[in-house]
């Protein structure tokens, strides 16, 4: 969507146009476009992973500051007395610090390939309809 200078504004999406060159004031050539979109869409749902390769997904119950949906891959948590329900770790502020991090190399791999695998998924979706 930000290839497209397009953005979330709750369920509706904005579609900023690009100012005629020479313009001053535009982030990546288009007027009013915001660096980062701060709003929360959560709850988010995360895959974690402890250091023994262990993966288990969470829930996030109450906005947890640093959980966000451009969060890189690797990020470090430390989760303390959380509950489990059905195997799902259920996170809130009280149980979860975020600290932030990042592992470069599942980032960078991800950051290149996220396109081509949602294309790839997408083609696949419409040869079998």
């Amino acid at each position: 969507m930000t290839e497209r200078g397009e953005f979330m504004k709750g369920k509706e999406v904005i579609r900023l146009v690009p100012e005629e060159e020479g313009d001053e004031g535009a982030v990546g050539g288009t007027i009013g476009r915001p660096k980062v979109i701060t709003a929360k869409t959560g709850p988010h749902k995360l895959l974690m992973e402890d250091a023994g390769g262990r993966g288990v997904y969470g829930i996030e119950l109450r906005d947890i500051q640093g959980i966000q949906v451009d969060m890189p891959m690797g990020t470090k948590m430390v989760l303390k007395n959380v509950t489990v329900a059905r195997g799902i770790l259920l996170l809130t502020p009280a149980n979860t610090l975020v600290l932030g991090g990042k592992v470069e190399a599942l980032n960078q791999q991800y950051l290149a390939n996220r396109k081509q695998v949602l294309n790839a998924a997408l083609e696949k979706l419409r040869s079998q309809s």
